[in-house]
């Protein structure tokens, strides 16, 4: 599924410093965050209580923020921003877990 035009204004809203983009943002995919963080945990037999999913996606969506958000601009659209998000997040996810 190709970057909605609804995503690709966001994206570009959040890098271009945008009041209230980043809000936009977690608000739009935390659920998204969330799942992963579950999915994640689920899969590799760990059981997470709420304080330690909360710390997991806040531990994510901090992760974005690294670098002037190196992960978001180098997104290049080739597939949706909510698959490219759930990579990037399962991937965070996995490093976080192993360093406990």
């Amino acid at each position: 599924m190709p970057l909605t035009t609804h995503d690709r204004k966001l994206l570009t809203d959040l890098l271009n410093g945008q009041s209230g983009a980043w809000r936009l943002f977690v608000d739009r995919f935390t659920p998204l965050v969330v799942q992963v963080i579950q999915h994640t945990a689920h899969s590799h037999s760990l059981k997470l209580n709420a304080d330690d999913a909360d710390d997991l996606c806040a531990d994510a969506m901090t992760e974005l923020l690294v670098r002037d958000m190196a992960v978001l601009r180098n997104f290049r659209g080739r597939c949706s921003l909510t698959t490219y998000l759930g990579v990037i997040a399962r991937r965070i996810v996995v490093r976080k877990l192993a360093e406990h």
